[in-house]
């Protein structure tokens, strides 16, 4: 069933679904006002609506990043390591080795914390 047969079932005609949105370029072009003044009216109108999409879409956009960043946040559990500390390091698949490759350990031999920086920075 086409749009236009759920319409008429309405009640409502091509033309009257058509009036009842909100003005645009291509209602102006549908109801054949071809004048100048006309357009430029129209175009305003647009112009003017443009604004409230693009602040509308950037502060769905912004709520969007934080619920995917709260979502992530959830599950990750801080770790906090205490100075002196035994820790193993994870093994960089960008330094290459001699014997590097599938078989390569995951992770280096233990290292002790020796000073903790900022926003918890581990120096080994």
């Amino acid at each position: 069933m086409g749009a236009g047969t759920a319409r008429r079932l309405m009640g409502l005609s091509d033309h009257a679904w058509v009036t009842h949105r909100k003005h645009s370029v291509r209602s102006c072009i549908w109801h054949g006002c071809s004048h100048p003044h006309e357009n430029r009216k129209e175009l305003g109108k647009n112009l003017d609506w443009v604004d409230e999409v693009r602040e509308n879409a950037s502060i769905r956009m912004v709520d969007y990043q934080q619920r995917a960043a709260a979502h992530y946040n959830c599950k990750a559990r801080p770790q906090v390591f205490k100075i002196g500390a035994l820790v193993f390091r994870k093994v960089l698949k960008t330094s290459p080795k001699k014997g590097a490759g599938k078989f390569q350990a995951n992770w280096e031999d233990p290292y002790i914390i020796s000073k903790v920086g900022e926003s918890r920075a581990y120096h080994l």
